[in-house]
C-alpha cells in the first residue's frame, strides 16, 4: 500500500470515529419508501400428479421442464411444454425415464441423462439417452467418452446446438453428434460450472476461465464473458440464460441481468416481491418484464414487471455485507406480509468502494450517514469494535416485557455481554464442551487449566486424554482456551502466571502426528480408551450424544472447558445483530429483530425442525422445538462415534443390530435447557490476539524456545494489543 493510500485511509478512519456523531447524521423519512424491482406474481397450476420439476429451458419461445407424474402406482416422466403466449400447459410422456437427472433439449428431442449405480464395484454410473417422439434413438454409457470416476461432484451441463449436444462433465467438454457419436473432447483447467448457448455461440464456464465453442469444436478464451462471470458474487455457479441480457443470476437480493462488456442491472428485488430466496430452482426469463420460476410446489410462479411503489409503512433498514445472508431476506418476506406497521428494506453493503476501499462496506456506509437501523455483523470481534466507538445501542435498554432478558439464554447473554450491556445478540449458535464418564474423573472444585493439565498428567495406563498430538492440542487451546488467560472486559492478560507456560510444556510433550486414532467404527470412550469427548452441541441430537457416548444414557458429564469458574462451554456463531445507535426507529428494528428469533421465523414449517444445527437463543424457540422433535426417537449407537439416526419416523435399519441408546428430546429437554441457561460461557478471543499466540507457540514448537519465555513474550505482545485498544 502506498502511503498516500495509507494516509487516506487514516483520514477516512478518523472521520468515521469522530465526525459521525448520531447528531450530525442526516435525518431520513422512516415513513413512506419506493419499492424497487417490483413484479406482481401470477400462480400457474399444473397437473396435480406432478411430484417435482428439473431443467427449466428456454429454447424457441418457450419452457421446457423434465417432471415425473404418480399415476397410481407407476412413476411416468414427462416433459412439460409452457407457452408464455397463453401460459398453457401440455405434456409428452417419456417412457423409462422416470429417474433422469439431467434434461436437455435439442431441435429434434431430448436427451436424459440417468443414474446407474452398480452395487458390485461400489460405483456411479451414467447413462446418456437420446429421445425423439416418444422413443429413445440411443442410449450410451458416459464413462464411455471419459472417465468420471465413481461419482460426479456436480451435474453435468447440457445444450444443444446445430445438430451436437455439448456436455460439460466435471472438468471435460464432450460434444456429441446426433447419433451419438463422440466428435471431440476437451479438458478444461477445473470443473465446468455450465455449458450454455446464447447470442448464437455455445460457451463453457467456471471458476477463472470461460470459452466460446467454435463451429468446428475448437474453444477459444472470451475474456469479455469471463471478466463479466468474475463480476458474480463469489461462489455464484449458476447463470441463467434468457432474452433481454446476455445471461442472469441471482444476487442474493434480486435478480441481475448482465450486459457483457456492459452493465450488470439489478432487476426483480427478492423482498419486495414477496419472494422467498430459498426456493428458486429453476428461472426461465422470457423478457427482463416476464419472468417463470418454479418455487419448489407444484406450481410455477409467473412474475410479471410493475411500476416502483410507494408504501406508507415505518421502514426498518437492515444491513450487512456480502453473502451468506439469504435468511434475512427470508425472514424480510415473512415479517412484511405478516403485519402492517413496518417494511424491512435489506441493504446489502459490500464491498466499499473509492477512498474507503481499504475500509469494510459497512464503515464507507456510516461515513455518508447511511447506516441502517438493524445491522447484521459475523463475530463478537465486530461488535465490539463498533459498539466502542458508540455506534450501537443497548440492547437491553430496548427491551420490554415482549421481549426481555429473561427469555433469552443464560449462556448467549453472558457470551455476548460487552461491560455489562448488549451491544449484540446471535439468532442462533453452538456450543463446544467436553465431556467425560462421570466414573473416570476425579472430582474438582475448580476445573480450571491446572486441573486440566493434572489430569493429562495422572491417567491411568492405556488411556489417553483426547486425540492427542501436538498440532490439534494447539488449535484446541488458541480456539478454545485463551480465554481462560485474557479478559477483554478489563483488557488484561494473565500468560505469565505459570498456567500458559505450563500448557505449552504439556503440547511439547505429545507427539507431532498421532500414531493413534480412533476408528469410526468403535467407541473408544466408552472402552476407557479416551478420558474428553469433545464436541459441538448444536441440537438435541448432539446433546444425547455427549451424555450417551460413555455406553449409556447419562453415563457422562459435561465437564466444559478449562474455566476459573469450574468449568465454561466456548459460545459459536457467525450471525450477531445490533441495533445502530443512530437509529430513528429504534422499536422497529427490536421488533424485526424478535422476528427473527422466534419460532415462527426459525421454526416455521414443522418439517424444517428435525434437520435444525443451531440452538435457538430464546428459551421459548427452544420449547417449541421439543414439542415437535421430541415426536420421534433418536437411536445412539453406543459401540460407534458420530452415528446417529434421526428424522422422520425412524425405522431400523438392517445394520442397526449394533447396541444403541434411544431416547426422546422430551425425556432429557428440562435439563438441557437448565444447562444452557447456567453453564458459564465465554466467547474466543479477537482474532488478532489469537494470531499472535499461535505466532509464539509456533515458534516455541519449532525453534527450541523455552515455555517460561514464549509465555513472557506472549504477555508482552498481547498486553500491548489490549493496552492499544482501551
Amino acid at each position: 500500500m502506498t502511503y498516500r493510500r495509507i494516509f487516506a485511509v487514516l483520514v477516512t478512519l478518523l472521520l468515521l470515529f469522530t465526525a459521525c456523531t448520531a447528531s450530525e447524521l442526516p435525518e431520513r423519512d422512516n415513513s413512506v419508501t419506493t419499492l424497487t424491482g417490483v413484479y406482481e406474481k401470477t400462480v400457474l397450476e399444473m397437473d396435480e400428479r406432478i411430484t417435482y420439476i428439473r431443467n427449466m429451458t428456454l429454447r424457441d419461445g418457450k419452457i421446457y421442464m423434465y417432471t415425473t407424474m404418480i399415476d397410481g402406482e407407476e412413476r411416468l416422466a414427462s416433459v412439460v411444454i409452457l407457452d408464455p403466449a397463453d401460459d398453457s400447459f401440455t405434456y409428452e410422456n417419456v417412457p423409462g425415464m422416470a429417474y433422469a437427472t439431467v434434461f436437455a433439449v435439442g431441435e429434434e428431442g431430448y436427451l436424459f441423462i440417468l443414474s446407474d449405480h452398480d452395487d458390485l464395484q461400489k460405483k456411479e454410473g451414467y447413462i446418456l439417452h437420446s429421445v425423439a417422439d416418444g422413443t429413445v434413438v440411443w442410449e450410451k454409457r458416459l464413462d464411455e467418452f471419459t472417465d468420471v470416476g465413481d461419482r460426479l461432484s456436480r451435474m453435468p451441463s447440457v445444450v444443444w446446438k446445430d445438430g451436437t449436444w455439448y456436455i460439460g462433465a466435471e472438468s471435460t467438454l464432450l460434444l456429441v453428434d446426433n447419433a451419438g457419436n463422440l466428435v471431440k473432447s476437451h479438458t478444461l483447467p477445473a470443473d465446468i460450472f455450465g455449458v450454455l448457448e446464447t447470442d448464437g455461440a455455445v460457451r463453457v464456464w467456471g471458476k477463472g476461465f470461460c470459452y466460446a465453442v467454435g463451429a468446428d469444436g475448437s474453444l477459444t478464451e472470451d475474456a469479455a464473458w469471463k471478466d463479466a462471470l468474475a463480476q458474480m458474487p463469489e461462489n455464484t455457479e449458476t447463470i441463467y440464460p434468457g432474452n433481454g441480457y446476455d445471461f442472469y443470476y441471482n444476487g442474493g437480493e434480486e435478480l441481475i441481468g448482465c450486459e457483457v462488456g456492459g452493465e450488470s442491472v439489478p432487476l426483480m428485488n427478492w423482498v419486495n416481491c414477496g419472494f422467498m430466496t430459498n426456493r428458486i430452482p429453476e428461472i426461465a426469463v422470457v423478457a427482463p418484464e416476464t419472468i417463470y420460476i418454479h418455487d419448489g410446489e407444484n406450481r410455477i410462479l409467473k412474475f410479471t414487471g410493475a411500476p416502483d411503489r410507494e408504501v406508507e409503512k415505518t421502514v426498518i433498514r437492515v444491513g450487512y455485507e456480502n453473502s451468506g445472508t439469504s435468511n434475512i431476506e427470508m425472514a424480510a418476506v415473512e415479517f412484511n406480509g405478516a403485519q402492517t406497521e413496518y417494511q424491512v428494506i435489506c441493504e446489502n453493503y459490500g464491498e466499499a468502494e473509492g477512498h474507503a476501499a481499504e475500509m469494510s462496506g459497512l464503515d464507507a456506509a456510516i461515513l455518508r450517514g447511511e447506516t441502517a437501523d438493524l445491522l447484521l455483523f459475523r463475530s463478537m470481534d465486530e461488535v465490539a469494535k463498533y459498539a466502542d466507538k458508540g455506534l450501537l445501542a443497548d440492547l437491553y435498554s430496548l427491551m420490554d416485557d415482549e421481549f426481555s432478558a429473561d427469555d433469552l439464554f443464560g449462556s448467549v447473554r453472558e457470551a455476548s455481554e460487552i461491560g455489562g450491556k448488549l451491544y449484540g445478540l446471535p439468532r442462533t449458535f453452538e456450543i463446544s464442551v467436553f465431556s467425560a464418564k462421570t466414573a473416570n474423573l476425579p472430582d474438582y472444585d475448580v476445573w480450571d487449566v491446572d486441573a486440566f493439565l493434572m489430569t493429562a498428567r495422572n491417567l491411568p495406563e492405556g488411556m489417553r486424554f483426547s486425540e492427542d498430538d501436538s498440532q490439534e492440542s494447539m488449535t484446541a487451546m488458541l480456539g478454545f482456551m485463551l480465554s481462560e488467560w485474557v479478559d477483554t472486559e478489563t483488557n488484561t492478560c494473565r500468560f505469565g502466571d505459570g498456567s500458559f507456560a505450563a500448557m505449552l510444556d504439556y503440547i511439547a510433550s505429545l507427539p507431532e502426528k498421532s500414531q493413534w486414532k480412533s476408528s469410526p467404527e468403535e467407541n473408544p470412550f466408552a472402552a476407557d480408551k479416551i478420558l474428553l469427548y469433545g464436541y459441538a452441541v448444536n441440537n438435541y441430537a448432539s446433546y444425547a450424544m455427549i451424555n450417551s457416548v460413555f455406553g449409556g444414557w447419562n453415563s457422562g458429564t459435561v465437564v466444559g472447558l478449562p474455566s476459573s469458574e469450574g468449568g465454561a462451554c466456548l459460545i459459536h456463531s457467525d450471525q450477531y445483530y445490533a441495533v445502530s445507535a443512530e437509529s430513528g426507529n429504534k422499536e422497529g428494528a427490536m421488533a424485526f429483530l424478535n422476528f427473527l428469533l422466534s419460532e415462527e421465523s426459525l421454526i416455521g414449517r414443522t418439517e424444517r425442525v428435525r434437520g435444525m444445527d443451531a440452538l435457538p437463543a430464546l428459551k421459548s424457540v427452544m420449547k417449541a422445538w421439543e414439542a415437535v422433535d421430541g415426536v420421534y426417537p433418536y437411536q445412539i449407537y453406543t459401540d460407534r462415534v458420530g452415528k446417529y439416526s434421526g428424522g422422520g419416523e425412524l425405522t431400523v435399519q438392517d445394520n442397526t443390530g449394533r447396541p444403541y441408546v434411544e431416547v426422546y428430546a422430551a425425556d432429557f429437554a428440562e435439563e438441557f435447557c437448565e444447562f444452557l441457561d447456567t453453564v458459564p460461557a465465554y466467547r474466543t478471543v479477537p482474532a488478532e490476539i489469537q494470531e499472535i499466540v499461535m505466532e509464539e507457540v509456533t515458534a516455541f514448537l519449532g525453534m527450541g524456545k523455552t515455555a517460561e519465555s514464549t509465555a513472557d513474550i506472549v504477555q508482552s505482545r498481547v498486553g500491548l494489543w489490549l493496552s492499544e485498544h482501551e
